[in-house]
């Protein structure tokens, strides 16, 4: 069982903001074991070709595998080229 929302926002006709959430239970411990994860990204668009994008993510498992940290964030720069 999961939980998704999803959406996008037309900051300006040449920036976007999209977003997603996930949320995802445990069916045995509903309440202490779930894992939550929330992505976000600003789209720059340069022209219909090309577009500067970052991104940020963030997740967070109340009960990680072994060795496993329970949050992590990341970001990072995206250049997209469409042909």
């Amino acid at each position: 069982m999961n939980v998704y929302f999803t959406n996008a926002l037309e900051i300006q006709e040449n920036i976007n903001f999209n977003y997603s959430l996930f949320f995802q239970p445990s069916i045995e411990a509903f309440s202490d074991d779930y894992k939550l994860s929330a992505l976000m990204q600003i789209e720059f668009l340069v022209n219909e070709n090309f577009s500067i994008n970052f991104n940020l993510g963030h997740t967070k498992d109340t009960d990680p595998p072994l060795l496993a940290n329970n949050t992590d964030t990341s970001y990072g720069t995206e250049f997209r080229f469409n042909f």
